[in-house]
């Protein structure tokens, strides 16, 4: 709850110190990638979940999509980067509270959609619910619908350590080795509340999010349920396949944030 009332807080900024300007067309992606007007403009299947009871709620996590079709829900998050960004160049707004925006955008606004799209290895599909994706894709595509500013082929044919790399942009990646549980009790002890890349050995992507004493992982689930999902790491099969992990914060690197923010290269 603590995370709504921030963001509603922040939000009414916005609507406060910038007027409403048009709704970008969906074409605005269309110089990063080669992503489909038509395919930004598709609803999502309903989602699954990983089977655990897990009050979603409780830490601030959405699991249904928005009720816009998805085209007009990345146009949506497209204005709100903009705001941010007049915003930001007004001394309005932090840089860290930039950065939890950002974090609910991906994680709220955008991943959603997804889950419950098939997984393949070389599914690549920009629509959610539509055709299949891989592991790698899904991180590059809901990167790319969120905003930043990246080929979403490129990231996602590199390993998972060469993909930390190029998301830290020169900070160094975070690697842990040790048993999945050991790796688990090291996140939720030592690492910052956001979202991360993580990189399992030379196999397998997605994301890590640590919430409220918790840590989750969202990905496109290549073994158990062979589709995108979120779920308790602890509860994860595939987690506990692993004992390297590569890591690159998101929500805590502020050069990705104002490279996001700004739309430089």
């Amino acid at each position: 709850m603590q995370y709504a009332i921030y963001l509603l807080m922040l939000f009414s900024l916005l609507a406060a110190c910038v007027s409403r300007e048009p709704e970008p067309a969906t074409e605005s992606f269309s110089h990063r990638d080669s992503t489909s007007e038509d395919s930004l403009t598709a609803d999502a299947t309903p989602i699954d979940t990983a089977p655990h009871e897990i009050n979603w709620e409780a830490v601030d996590i959405r699991l249904a999509p928005g009720t816009l079709a998805y085209g007009l829900q990345c146009g949506r998050v497209e204005e709100t980067r903009k705001r941010l960004g007049t915003l930001y160049g007004k001394q309005h707004i932090t840089m860290d509270s930039i950065a939890v925006i950002f974090t609910e955008l991906l994680v709220n606004d955008i991943i959603p959609y997804w889950y419950g799209t098939p997984w393949s290895f070389e599914g690549h599909t920009d629509t959610p619910g539509q055709g299949e994706i891989a592991c790698g894709y899904f991180v590059s595509t809901t990167l790319l619908h969120v905003g930043v500013n990246l080929h979403r082929y490129k990231l996602a044919q590199q390993s998972p350590i060469n993909e930390a790399k190029t998301l830290s942009l020169g900070d160094p990646i975070i690697i842990l080795s040790d048993t999945s549980t050991k790796v688990i009790e090291t996140i939720r002890d030592d690492f910052e509340d956001g979202i991360y890349f993580l990189g399992w050995e030379s196999s397998h992507v997605g994301y890590l999010l640590k919430r409220k004493g918790e840590v989750f992982l969202i990905h496109s689930d290549y073994y158990s349920q062979s589709k995108v999902i979120i779920e308790r790491a602890a509860d994860s099969e595939v987690f506990s396949f692993y004992e390297t992990f590569y890591i690159a914060p998101i929500t805590t690197n502020k050069v990705l944030i104002e490279k996001w923010l700004t739309q430089d290269d």
